[in-house]
């Protein structure tokens, strides 16, 4: 069966089977003088666009009513240029990269605000990039906003049944097993500090250079090392190979959540998710084999080796994976690249930075010292994550 037609095929319904159906039985009891191919057409135009116009502003009518009951004002909705906002959709399917997205985000932003709907085929999806909207669905209300089956079906090819497509008790069932490797005491300094000095060994000096490709490549390692316990930095191209998959899948699903209901007809006769999801799955299927084997693991211990531990359901560890390596890498990665733009652009508190981390860590870079106790690097370090 085609991916999504949960709910590809009732939109299909209505948009392009009722509405013939309604035709045919108005003509057939209207009975006109002429029953010309013309006017079938033009009956079949007028009925889809009533009943588009009649559910729009039933939608509509209903989420006023929740609103004005709630004591809550409604997301200001996209107007587009065409009907049921079909430019924006086929704009989004057309964004591939993330300066094409971003730009596209930035104008509805300037248009709309900080939080819309866009609407498309009159179907809400609302996008924020409200601070306060962020903060009351992810943790002040978080139960109350579910991924649901529309978002699972659209990211299972990617994320699997992993904690970021899960809900209720599923997705706590993912965050008890993972949880207990959260202690400080499992993100020892001492594991990453071969990476950090050998990434900055490699930075090109005195001549200017994009950071965010050796910070993405940096992130992806220290979040592998934490995870499975292996270090990539003497295996490059494996490396890229897993970062550049891991960018091609998350386009995709972002491609598939802002399309809609109608994503499975952009991708008919093929799978944009086989070939990347070879290359992250063939990255850590033989990593979960060889941990299975108590005999062939390394030194030390990682989370892989306590989910295999805790589970002897491989395909639950290879979704765990995948989600924890994407959350990690991301939130490494943007920190990272928030803080180094936030030091290049004051130079005062860049100095001050530093020379609290050098207290921290002294001339040979090992970390002797609790960060905590340095107010200004603690601050400085959790601003970011606050906005």
């Amino acid at each position: 069966m085609i991916q999504g037609a949960k709910f590809l095929l009732p939109a299909i319904w209505k948009t392009v089977i009722l509405p013939p159906l309604l035709a045919y039985w108005l003509l057939r009891h209207l009975k006109p003088p002429t029953d010309s191919f013309l006017l079938r057409v033009t009956m079949y135009l007028v009925v889809l666009v009533s009943s588009h116009i009649f559910r729009t502003w039933f939608s509509t009518l209903q989420t006023q009513i929740r609103a004005r009951q709630c004591g809550a004002r409604e997301v200001p909705r996209v107007k587009g240029r065409w009907v049921l906002n079909l430019d924006v959709m086929v704009d989004w399917s057309r964004s591939g990269r993330e300066e094409e997205v971003a730009r596209m985000l930035e104008l509805l932003k300037r248009e709309y605000g900080t939080t819309f709907n866009t609407r498309v085929l009159g179907e809400d999806q609302v996008i924020t990039t409200d601070p306060r909207v962020i903060r009351h669905v992810l943790i002040d209300d978080f139960d109350n906003f579910v991924k649901g089956e529309k978002f699972y079906q659209r990211a299972e090819g990617f994320l699997g049944d992993g904690i970021f497509n899960s809900d209720g008790e599923r997705w706590r069932f993912h965050r008890n097993l993972t949880r207990p490797y959260f202690h400080p005491s499992h993100i020892s300094p001492s594991l990453f500090t071969p990476l950090f000095q050998r990434f900055m060994r490699n930075l090109p000096l005195g001549t200017p250079f994009d950071i965010h490709r050796p910070i993405s490549r940096l992130a992806l390692h220290v979040s592998l090392l934490w995870l499975c316990g292996c270090d990539l930095s003497g295996e490059e191209a494996v490396g890229d190979q897993l970062g550049e998959a891991l960018r091609t899948a998350q386009e995709v699903v972002g491609r598939r959540v802002k399309i809609g209901t109608v994503w499975p007809l952009f991708e008919l006769g093929r799978n944009p998710l086989r070939e990347p999801m070879q290359v992250i799955r063939g990255f850590f299927r033989p990593l979960i084999a060889r941990a299975k084997d108590k005999n062939q693991r390394r030194e030390g211990h990682c989370l892989l080796y306590q989910l295999v531990d805790s589970t002897d359901d491989a395909k639950l560890v290879e979704d765990q994976l995948i989600n924890l390596l994407l959350a990690s890498r991301d939130t490494t990665a943007s920190l990272s690249t928030f803080l180094v733009y936030a030091l290049a652009i004051h130079p005062t508190i860049a100095r001050q930075v530093r020379g609290e981390v050098r207290a921290v860590a002294g001339s040979d870079g090992q970390v002797d010292k609790d960060v905590d106790e340095r107010s200004s690097t603690r601050h400085f370090g959790s601003s970011p994550l606050c906005r």
